[in-house]
Order: structure tokens, then C-alpha cells, then sequence
């Protein structure tokens, strides 16, 4: 409940080692408007759409993520996406074509990304 009374100011939000977790603010992540950053560690079943004002995505060892959902592309204002050590992820969707704002890309430790890069 205070996690909600607070979400629609919430700029920044690091949740790690949370293996389990499925939604954020009850599955109403729409409320957060105004979230600029997310850094997700660990939290392999956690979706995160509806999040335009989002400048950065950070996900590390999620390593049973195999594919980032085409919705990603709606991040309108994404900046900068990183992705490490997501041992199952094979590819980009074509929706990345779709973040204009996008202005760095790291891929680091993600085996199949990275020999598709080569």
C-alpha cells in the first residue's frame, strides 16, 4: 500500500534478487508515470509494460528470459538499454527499431546475443 501512495512520483527503482515476483504495484504499473529508470536483477517472471517516461532498462541475470517482448518499442523515451548476463536471450525484437530516443545499447554476457553480433 505504500508502495502505491508513492508510485506516481517514483523516479528511480532497482528490485533485485526477486525470482518470484510477477507485477509491480499490483499489476497497475501504469502508475508509474513518471519512473525514468528501472534496474531489474534477478527477476526472471516480473513484466513491465506501459512505462513511456522510461529513460533507462537495465536487466541482468534474468537467465530465463529468452525474449524481450515486442511491446518494448512503445518505451518511447527509452535512452539507454542494457542487458547482461541473460543466458537465454537470443534476440532483439524488431519493435527496437522503434526507440528513436535510443542512444546506447550494451549487451554484455549474453552468450547468443552477443554471437549473433559477431
Amino acid at each position: 500500500e505504500v508502495f502505491r501512495s508513492c508510485a506516481s512520483s517514483l523516479q528511480f527503482l532497482r528490485i533485485c534478487d526477486c525470482r518470484k515476483l510477477e507485477s509491480l504495484c499490483g499489476g497497475r504499473i501504469e502508475h508509474l508515470t513518471c519512473l525514468q529508470t528501472l534496474e531489474l536483477r534477478d527477476c526472471k517472471e516480473l513484466e513491465f509494460q506501459f512505462l513511456t517516461a522510461l529513460h533507462s532498462l537495465y536487466i541482468s541475470n534474468c537467465s530465463s528470459l529468452r525474449a524481450l517482448p515486442e511491446w518494448l518499442g512503445c518505451l518511447s523515451s527509452l535512452r539507454s538499454l542494457t542487458l547482461e548476463c541473460c543466458d537465454e536471450l537470443k534476440s532483439l525484437p524488431e519493435a527496437v527499431r522503434d526507440l528513436t530516443s535510443l542512444t546506447q545499447l550494451e549487451i554484455l554476457e549474453c552468450p547468443h546475443l552477443n554471437d549473433r553480433c559477431r
